[in-house]
């Protein structure tokens, strides 16, 4: 299963110049130019350059190893826990199935984690922060924000706690006021690069409010320390799913998870154990006799929890990503409250050790098997022809699926259009090529249509409307038939 946002920004990368506004977006404004600028410096050592693809992939995994690292640090030097405790943390991380995942994705996330986990070890391995500390934190934290937009949540918003826990009031003052004029400044800069927008539109641009059920929110976090996908290929689950959203398109899913066979069934007996296991492990942590009294770090990812999961409960309750970044939050509150106390008892460390096992054994089978797989790539084999035979002139058109629409603007040689988004101009684009005599090759998705697509899409009835005009002809011999669209 591939990512749909990491090929288009690849695409973008690969053919976009850095005075292109298209490569600051206001949510991305850094991110995407400190890709290019990796991608160009790696063409400078191979003739041709490398697959910028694969250049942001290597630069999440870069970035997720450092994170781990650093953590670390926070736990066994800042937090003074052990070796042990403090790597049992980082495996809780590592292992936790959104972090494992876009440990090796073309995103940003991988990125984000780095630079706020760098922030936390900069601000808490010292109360006693000097004017330069405290320039250098900002100058960071500011960064981060550029490059990410959601992170002035817990950067400015939270992280601003630590200084108030402390009484450094006049810290905090420097902290936002420089950390904001930073913020301000990147933005200017890459506003000189946009079109056709307003720099106050431009500055709170980004956001995206993607509506859901708020009670769907514990499940979400959930599915990123727990990995679920092995549930679409449980004919019973798959129909529930499709059934109690209509607008949802889960073929990739579907097809990748059937291709995993009876480990599906394996998957439920493991999250069984894990979730099991997971209520001994806390009820022998509520019934250890500990400190219960909670620390600045603690109160502070307490906090970032409660304030994140309220606007983001409001903003987007149901995708993923958004919410991976509370994997850290929740694995040092796992480590200081749960793994700390119990490790000190022998008779706990064999649970403890057993616990961390089966979620990365888990996860392995439920989700990284079902994504990774070759006879699982859906997009993959849909495309294969396309990529492999179309050529400049040629016109590839899409219906549907964001994956395979951006899988193909960055694979294949011909140009890519989808009738989802300006389906008049699109036709347009079409009936002009079709005149030009070049070849106008369909997706078998958009013939043989998604009953979700045909539900959501306004604009289905002129899609059809117009495809009634013209011949569609299959010319792929393959299972996933690629259609020919030519005069009746």
């Amino acid at each position: 299963m591939e990512n749909d946002d990491g090929y288009l920004y690849a695409y973008l990368i690969k053919e976009r110049t850095f005075s292109s506004f298209e490569i600051y977006s206001s949510k991305l404004t850094f991110y995407l130019p400190f890709c290019k600028a990796i991608y160009h410096i790696g063409s400078w050592f191979k003739p041709g350059g490398f697959d910028a693809y694969m250049v942001m992939c290597i630069i999440s995994i870069i970035f997720s190893a450092l994170s781990i690292i650093i953590l670390y640090l926070i736990f066994n030097k800042t937090m003074r826990l052990s070796n042990n405790v403090s790597i049992l943390g980082c495996l809780f991380l590592l292992f936790s199935y959104g972090y494992w995942r876009y440990s090796s994705e073309a995103d940003v996330y991988a990125l984000s984690f780095f630079l706020i986990i760098l922030i936390i070890f900069l601000i808490s391995k010292n109360s006693q922060h000097t004017l330069k500390d405290i320039f250098l934190i900002s100058l960071i934290a500011s960064i981060a924000v550029a490059m990410y937009k959601p992170n002035f949540i817990p950067l400015f918003l939270i992280f601003s706690f630590y200084f108030i826990f402390y009484r450094k009031h006049k810290t905090l003052f420097v902290y936002l006021f420089v950390g904001g004029g930073f913020i301000i400044t990147w933005y200017t800069i890459a506003f000189f690069f946009q079109e056709n927008i307003g720099y106050m539109e431009y500055l709170a641009g980004g956001s995206i409010f993607n509506p859901g059920s708020p009670f769907m929110t514990l499940f979400v976090i959930g599915s990123n320390i727990v990995a679920v996908n092995f549930m679409f290929g449980i004919p019973e689950i798959a129909i529930f799913i499709q059934q109690k959203y209509p607008y949802n398109i889960i073929t990739e899913e579907i097809f990748a998870a059937k291709q995993n066979g009876i480990f599906n069934y394996v998957a439920v007996f493991t999250l069984l154990t894990l979730l099991i296991i997971s209520f001994l492990i806390f009820y022998k942590a509520l019934k250890n006799r500990f400190d219960r009294s909670l620390s600045v770090h603690s109160i502070t990812m307490i906090l970032w929890i409660v304030i994140f999961s309220s606007i983001m409960a409001f903003m987007d309750p149901n995708s993923p990503e958004p919410w991976l970044i509370l994997l850290l939050p929740i694995t040092i509150l796992v480590t200081i409250h749960i793994i700390n106390p119990l490790f000190s008892n022998a008779a706990n460390i064999k649970w403890l050790y057993g616990f961390i096992f089966l979620i990365l054994v888990h996860n392995t089978i439920g989700g990284i098997m079902p994504i990774y797989s070759k006879k699982g790539d859906y997009i993959k084999q849909q495309t294969d022809w396309l990529v492999n035979n179309s050529q400049d002139n040629d016109l590839i058109v899409t219906l549907g699926s964001n994956t395979l629409h951006r899988y193909l603007m960055y694979n294949a040689k011909a140009q890519t259009i989808s009738l989802e988004r300006n389906v008049e101009t699109e036709i347009e684009i079409i009936q002009s090529h079709i005149l030009n005599k070049g070849k106008v090759y369909l997706t078998s998705e958009l013939v043989m249509l998604d009953p979700v697509v045909r539900r959501r899409s306004k604009d289905i009835k002129r899609v059809d409307e117009f495809l009634e005009k013209y011949k569609i002809k299959p010319i792929s011999s393959s299972n996933n038939k690629v259609y020919l669209l030519s005069y009746k």
